[in-house]
C-alpha cells in the first residue's frame, strides 16, 4: 500500500507548475493576466467561474488552500487508517495551529474573530469552537481538555512576561509531539523521522530566536522546545542560552546539516525581521524535503517530502499574487519566492 502511495504522489508532482509557469505568473502586468495563465495549469478547476476583479487575499489563499487539501486527500485517503491519520495530521494540522494561534491572539486582546478569518481546515477543533470561545482563559481549557499539555503549561509564563508567542511555542510543541507519537504506529517510518526532526528541529531555533529577542530567558519555556528539539538542539542548545544573537547563526552552522543557514539567518538577525527569519527557515526545510525526494524516490519519506513541496507551491502562489494585488515589482515578489 505504502508503494501505492508513493507512485500517486509522483503523479501528482507531474502537476506541479514548472519554472516557465512561475516566470509568466510573474511576469503578468495585471491580476487578469495572471488569472488567465493560471487557468492554464492544474489550478484551472480551482479557479473556474472567479471573478479575478473581484477577489481578494483572503479569497486567493482559500483557492490555493483547498487545492493543496485536495493534494493531501488524493494520497492521505488511499493511506492505511494509522497513516492516514499520520499525513492528514502533518499536512492539515499545521494550519489547524494557525487557527489556533489566530484564536489566541484575538481573545488576549480581546477582539472578535470570525469563521471567514480561519483556515477552512477541522482535525481535532471546530471553527465555530475558536469563535465562540469567550476569552483567554475558556480557550485555553478546552485545548487543555484536548490533549494540548505544552500550551497550557505556558500561561503562567505569558501572565508575567506578557508575551503570547510562549503558548504558540507550546502549541508547535503539541502539534510535534502528536506526529512523534503517531509515528511509533508507522512500521517504515524512519525517512519520515529524519523530515520531521528537521522541521522540528527549525521550529525550535525560530523560538529560541525569538525568545532572545523578547529577552525571554530559554530556561522559562525549556518544556516545550525540549519536545521539539532534536539534533539541532542537542548540538547546540546547551550554549544557546548564553550565546548573543549575532552569534547564533555561526553556532548553527557547527551543525553541517543546517551550515547552510548561516548566511541568510544572519541577514535575518542584523535586521531584526521576524518575517525573514521564517522565510530563512522555511526556505531550507524545502530544500530539505527536495533532497528527500531526489534521494528516497520510493520510499514513505517521499511523500512527506511531497506534502512539502505542495506547501512550497502554495505559499509561493499565494506570494506571487498579493505582490501583484498590491503592485510589488516581479524583481521585489521574487525575493518571498521559495526555491530548491
Amino acid at each position: 500500500m505504502e508503494e501505492y502511495l508513493v507512485v500517486r504522489a509522483h503523479g501528482l508532482k507531474l502537476r506541479f507548475l514548472k519554472p516557465e509557469d512561475y516566470a509568466r505568473l510573474l511576469g503578468a502586468t495585471s491580476i487578469r493576466e495572471f488569472f488567465n495563465i493560471l487557468s492554464s495549469t492544474d489550478y484551472s478547476g480551482s479557479i473556474e467561474g472567479l471573478r479575478w476583479e473581484k477577489i481578494g487575499l483572503e479569497d486567493f489563499f482559500k483557492v490555493v488552500f483547498n487545492k493543496y487539501v485536495e493534494r493531501v486527500e488524493l494520497i492521505s485517503g488511499y493511506a492505511p487508517s494509522e497513516l492516514g491519520r499520520l499525513l492528514r495530521t502533518y499536512a492539515l494540522g499545521r494550519y489547524e495551529l494557525i487557527n489556533l494561534k489566530r484564536a489566541l491572539r484575538a481573545k488576549a486582546l480581546g477582539e472578535r474573530i470570525e469563521i471567514e478569518d480561519l483556515c477552512p481546515v477541522e482535525l481535532h477543533i471546530h471553527l465555530n469552537e475558536l469563535v465562540e470561545a469567550e476569552g483567554l482563559e475558556e480557550l485555553l481549557y478546552m485545548l487543555r481538555s484536548r490533549g494540548y499539555r505544552y500550551a497550557s503549561k505556558m500561561y503562567d509564563v505569558y501572565v508575567t512576561s506578557g508575551f503570547l508567542g510562549t503558548i504558540e511555542c507550546g502549541l508547535e510543541a503539541d502539534y510535534y509531539s502528536s506526529l512523534y507519537e503517531m509515528l511509533k504506529e508507522v512500521a517504515t517510518a524512519e525517512g519520515v523521522r529524519e523530515i520531521l526532526d528537521i522541521e522540528a528541529d527549525l521550529r525550535w531555533l525560530y523560538w529560541c530566536i525569538v525568545f532572545k529577542f523578547k529577552n525571554l530567558k530559554l530556561t522559562r519555556v525549556m518544556t516545550p522546545l525540549r519536545a521539539m528539539g532534536r539534533e539541532l538542539s542537542e548540538r547546540i542548545g546547551p550554549y544557546i542560552e548564553e550565546a548573543y544573537l549575532g552569534d547564533i547563526p555561526a553556532l548553527v552552522a557547527q551543525v553541517v546539516r543546517f551550515r547552510d543557514l548561516e548566511e541568510a539567518l544572519s541577514r535575518a538577525i542584523r535586521e531584526e525581521d521576524y518575517v525573514l527569519i521564517e522565510h530563512a527557515l522555511s526556505s531550507k526545510l524545502y530544500r530539505e524535503a527536495y533532497r528527500v525526494m531526489r534521494r528516497d524516490f520510493v520510499s514513505l519519506a517521499y511523500v512527506f517530502a511531497f506534502i512539502l513541496a505542495c506547501e512550497m507551491e502554495m505559499r509561493n502562489l499565494n506570494a506571487i499574487f498579493t505582490g501583484k494585488k498590491v503592485g510589488l515589482p516581479s524583481s521585489e515578489i521574487q525575493r518571498f519566492l521559495f526555491t530548491y
